[in-house]
């Protein structure tokens, strides 16, 4: 009977390691982790026709009062071709949309089909997905295969997105929204990992980072006050890279937080002035070695991940 006692009670110790371990496991760290960045999106060809829009609220028209400010983002395909959206706002309007094949030496403007762009993802110049909103500020999804000339639905909206009537708050791939800078913060940008892991730079310059899909939010780069955010592989780990200022750079430092300390990356001599006022106007981005930087509308590019950086 004791030796029965004596298993029973092992058995149930062991169940309870095994419980906390995967605990431990659903609430790691994404920048800790093996790298798990989501990909672009791949849209399949279709016949063009009007979009019609499928909204992420079930159909419901958003009701908060505040909207976000215009900013400037960046979406790199390789080192020469890449998208780039201003967001614009559902109620004003504004949004605008280009994509360059010469690593930004020139943009071709497309007619953004929103009033609003709060997200987009692109395998190349034709083929592009955005999130945006009309001027109801329902969320919807739109793709074009044939670089924006055409747009038709691309069904329910499932990755993250800001929510482009509210400052404070963004959207994960579930529709669960959350807000990353507190509730009377504003979000300047957004940098999807997968679908439970997100980056998120506040208009304080603070950054913070979440690896339950929003449920919390932790504050990354303490000490930093980057004017843009962005997440690289150091080392098979996903880190957060920030571009900001420093007093050996004359323009924007970029440096990569990895294993509780900083890296200089590299410095983008930019030629203007710079403060905070510019957050959320600065995009950083990235695919694979070839990084991109946007500075307003002016473009900067670097082939060796960040160390150097040259303005077409």
């Amino acid at each position: 009977m004791k030796r029965r006692q004596a298993l029973t009670t092992v058995g149930l110790v062991a169940l309870l390691l095994i419980d906390i371990a995967l605990v431990a496991l659903a609430f790691r760290n994404p920048f800790r982790s093996e790298p798990e960045r989501s990909s672009s999106v791949g849209i399949t060809a279709s016949t063009a026709a009007s979009a019609s829009a499928t909204t992420a609220t079930g159909g419901r028209p958003s009701t908060h009062p505040a909207e976000a400010g215009t900013s400037m983002t960046l979406v790199p395909i390789d080192s020469s071709r890449a998208w780039r959206f201003s967001s614009g706002s559902c109620r004003d309007g504004g949004a605008t949309l280009a994509f360059t094949t010469n690593g930004g030496a020139t943009w071709t403007p497309v007619e953004s089909p929103f009033a609003a762009i709060t997200r987009l993802q692109s395998t190349d110049p034709d083929r592009v997905l955005i999130v945006g909103a009309h001027a109801d500020c329902r969320v919807a999804t739109l793709r074009s295969t044939d670089a924006g000339i055409t747009w038709t639905s691309a069904g329910p909206v499932q990755v993250w997105f800001r929510t482009p009537d509210q400052v404070a708050e963004v959207t994960n791939s579930n529709g669960r929204p959350s807000t990353p800078c507190g509730a009377s913060g504003s979000v300047s940008s957004l940098v999807a990992l997968s679908a439970g892991a997100a980056l998120a730079l506040c208009a304080d310059g603070k950054a913070v980072e979440t690896a339950d899909a929003g449920a919390s939010w932790v504050e990354t780069a303490r000490g930093f006050a980057p004017l843009a955010i962005d997440a690289h592989v150091v080392a098979g780990r996903l880190a957060p890279t920030l571009a900001g200022l420093s007093d050996n750079c004359a323009g924007l430092a970029i440096t990569t937080i990895a294993s509780g300390g900083s890296s200089r990356v590299g410095c983008a001599d930019v030629g203007v002035a710079l403060g905070p006022q510019q957050r959320g106007r600065i995009s950083l981005s990235s695919a694979g070695d070839a990084w991109w930087l946007a500075v307003g509308t002016d473009t900067f590019t670097s082939t060796d991940a960040g160390k150097t950086w040259s303005r077409p």
